[in-house]
This record gives C-alpha cells, structure tokens and sequence, in this order.
C-alpha cells in the first residue's frame, strides 16, 4: 500500500491532473473522518465544488493518532455530514489503486452533469436586435 503519504500524493497527482484542485485540508474536525479535502474544479465548469474525505474504520475502538485506523476514501461534490451518502468509496487496502481511476471517473461525470446542454446553447444570431431594422438586415445570414 505504501506510506500515507505516498498514498496522497497519487490520489492529488490524479485529482490534478484531471482537472481538480485542492483548496484546503480539515483535520480532525468529524470524528469519522480523519481528513476532509475540499476540492475546486480548474476544467469547465471551472468552480464546481467537491469534498474528499479520508474515513476512519468504524469499528476502530479508543484513542487514534492522525492517519491511523483509516480504510476508505469517499468523494461527493456535496459535503456530506456523516459517513454515509457519498458519490464514491474506495477501500484502502492492498490494491487501493484499482479503484482510483473509478473515484476519478465519477467526480468528472457529477462535474460534467453541471455542464449546459448543448440544446440550450444560443444559435447564431440570437443576440442580434429583434427590431434594429439595419442590424436585422445586415445580419440576417446568420439566422
């Protein structure tokens, strides 16, 4: 599985060259999760919003160092409350990195969910004056 930190530093290398961005890391502010990042998209719709969490074992019983008793990586772009509901989970185990390509997967297809349809684009000379008769005129190819 590698270190900890090996382990991050793929997911954000993967998360970065996707189209995501980490904004800002939370420690130790859920007791079922023992970090919590908050992501921003930087490919459109540039914005869009998504949270990480790194979670806690359920069953982990007693005091926890930072990093320790963690077995799973969820993703949303809603901020979940609670340890259920969310977008995605990834087990943490051996083979953590098979499912990375799927946590990867369903972050862009929420954030391409946020795209316009293509029928609502506007068609060439919808901004053109209704009533501006020279302009109506000059333009009317592009109807």
């Amino acid at each position: 599985m590698g270190t900890r930190r090996q382990m991050e530093l793929r997911i954000l290398k993967s998360l970065e060259s996707n189209g995501w961005r980490r904004e800002s890391v939370e420690r130790g502010r859920e007791v079922w999760a023992d970090e919590m990042w908050s992501l921003r998209s930087v490919w459109p719709p540039s914005g869009t919003r998504a949270w990480m969490a790194f979670m806690v074992d359920p069953g982990w019983k007693g005091a926890r160092a930072p990093g320790e008793g963690v077995w799973a990586v969820v993703a949303d772009t809603v901020r979940r409350p609670e340890r259920a509901g969310w977008l995605i989970e990834i087990p943490l185990g051996r083979r953590w990195e098979r499912g990375l390509p799927e946590l990867i997967e369903a972050l862009q297809a929420s954030r391409a969910s946020r795209l316009p349809a293509a029928n609502d684009a506007k068609k060439p000379g919808d901004s053109i004056p209704k009533d501006s008769g020279r302009l109506k005129t000059r333009y009317k190819h592009l109807r």
